[in-house]
Formats: C-alpha cells, sequence, structure tokens
C-alpha cells in the first residue's frame, strides 16, 4: 500500500508534467503569434493597396471582381444596417439607465434631506426638553439654597429632602433625554453613511455608463457619416476575401516559381508560389499591378484562414491544459492539507492509500503526449499541430476522463480516512 506522501509526490510529478506542456505550448504559441501577425500586416497591405485602385479606377480590375463587389453591396449594406440598430438599440439602452440613476440620486438627495429634517427635528424637541428640565433644576437647587440658609437646615430639613429627590427625578429624566439625544445623532452619522455609500455606488455606476453612451453616440455619429464609404469598403473586402488566388481568370500565376524552403523560417512549401505557408514572408518583391496582387491576396486569404484555425485551436489547447494543471494543484493542497493533520496528531495512524490504477495510468499518457510535443519553429504549421495535440487529447484528455481522474483520488480519499481514521 502506499502513502499520502507517495500520492503527493505523484500529483507533483503529473504537475511538473502539465507545467513542462504549458511551457512548450506557450513557446509555441509565441512563434505561431508572431507568424499569424506577420499574414495579417502583409495581407492587409495587399488589400489596401487594391482597395484604393478599386475606387480610383475600377475598369482596371478583372470583370469577375467588379461583380463580386457589387453582390457584396447588398449583402453589407443589410449587415451595415443591423450593426447600426444594434448600437443604437445599446445608446438607447445606455441612456435609459442613465436617466434612471438621475432620478435614483434625486431621490437619494431628498431621502437625505428628508432623514435630516426629521432626525433634526427630533433632536431640537429632546434638546428643547433637556433645556427645560435643567431650567426646573436650577429652580430647586434656588430653592434649597434659600431653605438651607440660618437654621433652615434643621427647620426645613423634611422639606427640603422632598425638593431633593424631585431634582435627582428631574435629573435622571434629564439624564435620558441626552441620552436619546446622542442616539439620534448616532443614527444620523450612520444613516449619512450609508447613503453615502449608495451615492458613491451610484457616481461610479453613473460615470461608466456615461463613458459607454459617449463612445456609443460617437461610433453612431461616425457609422452614420460615413455610411457609403464603409458599405463600400466592407463590400470590396468581401469581395477579396473570397480569392483563392487560383482563380481561372487570374493569370498571374503562370510563370512564377516559389523556392525550394522559406528563406525565413526554412520550412518547405509545395503548393505557395509567393508566400511562405508557415509565415507568411515573401518569396519575392511585392508585386505592383492588380492582377499580381489580386493573386498574392488570393493566396494569403489561404494561409490567412489556416492559421486563424491553427491559432484558435492551438489556444483551445493551452487552455485544456491549463485547467487541468490548476486541478492537479487544487487537489494537491487538499491532500497536504490531510497529510498536514496526520503528522500534527500522533495518536493517528499513517493512512495506507494507493492512486488509483485508472488515474496513473491517464497521468502516464499525458506523459507521453509531453514527449511528443517538439518545440521546434521549422516546417510546422499551426493547424498541423493543434490537429495532431487535438487527436491525442480527445482520446485521452476527455471531460469525463479528466473528471473521473480527480473524482477516483477523492473517493479513495475519503473512503481511506474514514476507514483508517
Amino acid at each position: 500500500m502506499g502513502s499520502l506522501k507517495e500520492m503527493i509526490g505523484f500529483l507533483d510529478d503529473t504537475r511538473k508534467i502539465m507545467e513542462s506542456i504549458l511551457d512548450k505550448l506557450g513557446k509555441l504559441q509565441e512563434h505561431f503569434n508572431r507568424n499569424y501577425n506577420n499574414v495579417i500586416a502583409v495581407r492587409n497591405s495587399e488589400i489596401q493597396f487594391l482597395q484604393k485602385e478599386f475606387f480610383t479606377r475600377p475598369e482596371s480590375f478583372p470583370a469577375e471582381i467588379r461583380e463580386l463587389y457589387s453582390r457584396n453591396l447588398k449583402t453589407q449594406e443589410k449587415i451595415f444596417s443591423e450593426n447600426l440598430s444594434a448600437i443604437i438599440k445599446k445608446r438607447d439602452e445606455l441612456k435609459s439607465n442613465i436617466d434612471q440613476i438621475n432620478k435614483d440620486r434625486i431621490d437619494f438627495s431628498e431621502k437625505l434631506k428628508k432623514s435630516n429634517t426629521t432626525l433634526d427635528a427630533k433632536e431640537e424637541a429632546l434638546k428643547k426638553k433637556v433645556e427645560e428640565l435643567e431650567a426646573k433644576t436650577s429652580a430647586y437647587n434656588k430653592t434649597i439654597d434659600e431653605l438651607n440658609t440660618g437654621f433652615g437646615f434643621i427647620t426645613n430639613f423634611f422639606k427640603m429632602k422632598k425638593i431633593e429627590e424631585e431634582k435627582e427625578a428631574i435629573l435622571l429624566k434629564r439624564d435620558e433625554l441626552v441620552g436619546q439625544v446622542e442616539t439620534i445623532r448616532n443614527k444620523w452619522v450612520e444613516a449619512e453613511k450609508t447613503i453615502g455609500e449608495q451615492d458613491l455606488k451610484i457616481q461610479e455606476n453613473w460615470n461608466y455608463l456615461q463613458t459607454e453612451y459617449s463612445i456609443t453616440s460617437e461610433k453612431i455619429e461616425t457609422l452614420e457619416k460615413n455610411k457609403d464609404e464603409l458599405i463600400k469598403k466592407g463590400a470590396f473586402s468581401e469581395a477579396l476575401a473570397e480569392l483563392q488566388g487560383s482563380e481561372k481568370y487570374l493569370s498571374a500565376r503562370s510563370g512564377a516559381r516559389a523556392p525550394e524552403k522559406c528563406r525565413k523560417c526554412g520550412s518547405a512549401n509545395s503548393t505557395n508560389l509567393f508566400f511562405c505557408d508557415f509565415c507568411g514572408e515573401p518569396f519575392a518583391e511585392n508585386r505592383g499591378d492588380i492582377e499580381g496582387s489580386l493573386v498574392e491576396t488570393g493566396e494569403l486569404n489561404r494561409i490567412y484562414t489556416a492559421l486563424t484555425e491553427g491559432v484558435k485551436e492551438a489556444v483551445s489547447n493551452i487552455a485544456l491544459m491549463r485547467g487541468i494543471r490548476d486541478g492537479v494543484n487544487t487537489f494537491t493542497e487538499s491532500i497536504k492539507k490531510v497529510k498536514s493533520t496526520e503528522d500534527t496528531y500522533s495518536q493517528l495512524p499513517k493512512l495506507k492509500i494507493d492512486v488509483p490504477k485508472f488515474t496513473a495510468e491517464m497521468s502516464e499518457k499525458i506523459s507521453e503526449i509531453e514527449k511528443g510535443i517538439d518545440v521546434k519553429f521549422f516546417n510546422l504549421h499551426p493547424l498541423d499541430f493543434a490537429m495532431k495535440i487535438k487527436a491525442d487529447t480527445e482520446k485521452t484528455l476527455t471531460k469525463d476522463s479528466i473528471e473521473k481522474f480527480f473524482t477516483l483520488m477523492g473517493d479513495e480519499l475519503n473512503k481511506t480516512t474514514k476507514a483508517q481514521w
């Protein structure tokens, strides 16, 4: 049988494997992101050139491109209207929320004023009663002094005693009223604090909403002002996005020859003629003619689409591995607490516990995945890599198997502590 110490060791080993996987994936992700951003920059540059040329001399473009543009105009008009309506709706909701907050602030102000007036009125009434009682006390003191003059202390002893008792009762009443005044003042301080905190929250929310409202209003103004230009540019961009670079009406591919390997990343390219399939590096000087740029844009579209999908999948893999790593860390802390209890109380027997077979086997499979991740930046495409990792994880790291990995250890711990302690 194993021990808690051995189980903690197992979890530490698993955590190290997960950390190694995350370290490798992180380095690869940085590499993928650099290439991806490079492709975006090159592709945007091509699109900007073509856009400028198209709106200056559209007749220089193939009829097929102009037809794609016309077809996308209607779609973009619809999309623009839907997006604008959604933003206007958001602005109106923000305005409604701001109006409600302004009303709440006025209500709070009135509440503050009302509370102030009410508490002040109560305080003044009590203070007036206190003054009346203090005046009576002074009158009693004067009477006592008069009765106490000369032999009056002897002759008026019982009369003075009665007056003294009445004075004491008045003093007690006065002290009670003073206490009530203090209570009212404390209530006022507490009410002022509470209302102040509520007003601060309202103010903070108002500031946030007002900023959002201003930004949204400015966005609407910009959209409405540049509506035609934005729709046209959107339609042209969508027309270019449909290109694959192999269109029959584009002949710029003829005669073009790609190098065996990319001069930047050293990757071999079997299908591309103008840009590296892995990092987007141009194979030759940028084409300055329209048809050449159209073909290049089509090739960049394919590269961009594949890299986009690959980068997304890679991020998903990192999230999965990070979730398992965090789960291992959390479970390890739980086991360590049980181990601390075992070490603290000598009368407790040392727990005899084994790592469940399924959990141990799954950890070994995770280790195999870690060994299979080769951090190399040569001829490595994020989509191919992500699909390979996905194929491994879909067999080993399913939602049910991950849950089972932790559940079995938890059940084993509960069963063992219950039976042995």
